[in-house]
């Protein structure tokens, strides 16, 4: 077990047999906070990879959406492309929701894509007009795996924030 807790980099640091009390934890540099707790409890994690990104307009059909506004913490989703890369292995949480405009007779579909295969599907059916649809899914994820976010149709939707958004996050 040594190594776990290098004691020479040990600053402001009370442990006793039951408890560790720090309120920052660096990353191995000692130079980026990793994680934060306040006296409350409250956690922190500032560079956790996490989005929660739009499109400038309607996304366009059979396409990767072109993710180029909002919150992008870590910058893993490449605003040119529309797609994330996972920067480390492990459990993920993405979500997706947007609106069909006036198209009746129409099918849109609103689809996550791990590595540029659909993992799941919405549909905004062809019955009526602006038809609202959602995704989410947990997905495991390789570092370097990818996803982004597809208009499987040729039925343009609005992904303009209000009427449409992509999200995702690090779990663990």
């Amino acid at each position: 077990m040594s190594g776990i807790i290098n004691t020479t980099t040990v600053q402001s640091t009370t442990v006793d047999s039951t408890n560790l009390q720090v309120s920052n934890i660096k990353d191995n540099t000692g130079t980026n906070t990793a994680m934060t707790i306040d006296t409350s409890g409250r956690v922190n994690l500032p560079v956790q990879p996490a989005f929660s990104m739009h499109k400038g307009g309607n996304a366009s059909g059979n396409a990767v959406i072109v993710l180029n506004a909002g919150f992008n913490q870590g910058n893993h989703v490449n605003t040119s492309t529309g797609v994330f890369t996972a920067p480390v292995a492990g459990r993920y949480f993405f979500s997706a929701f947007s609106i069909k405009g006036n198209a009746n007779g129409s099918v849109a579909r609103l689809q996550i894509r791990k590595n540029g295969s659909a993992v799941v599907e919405a549909r905004m059916d062809e019955s009526g007009n602006y038809n609202q649809a959602s995704v989410s899914i947990i997905l495991n994820l390789s570092a370097n795996d990818t996803v982004d976010f597809y208009n499987g149709t040729s039925v343009s939707f609005y992904m303009e924030g209000y009427y449409g958004m992509c999200s995702g996050y690090l779990i663990g």
